[in-house]
């Protein structure tokens, strides 16, 4: 089945009108944890790894500098992993040494 929307996709999953969902992993993992049914339920680990990112104007050297140094320091505080579970109710799965 194919759905315009992720939640779309979700909702047909709840109604029991498909049986898996296949998105981004911290949608999935939000979404499954706050489903008062349990109902739904996240893999371990995502299947693939494709980090985020921020698009920065061309030449904007001062602000990808912020940004790099910003997400840097979040990781390397604990602060990162912190919110991360305070939004999403498990740990994020692990991408770096850091975390």
């Amino acid at each position: 089945m194919r759905f315009e929307t992720a939640s779309a996709a979700l909702l047909a999953v709840q109604q029991g009108k498909a049986d898996a969902l296949i998105n981004d992993y911290t949608y999935t993992v939000y979404h499954a944890g706050r489903d008062p049914n349990k109902a739904l339920a996240a893999l371990d680990q995502p299947l693939s790894y494709q980090p985020y990112c921020f698009g920065v104007r061309k030449f904007d050297q001062e602000w990808l500098n912020y940004l790099n140094f910003f997400i840097y320091r979040l990781q390397q505080t604990g602060k990162m992993k912190e919110i991360y579970k305070k939004w999403f109710g498990v740990d994020p799965h692990r991408v770096s040494p850091t975390w």
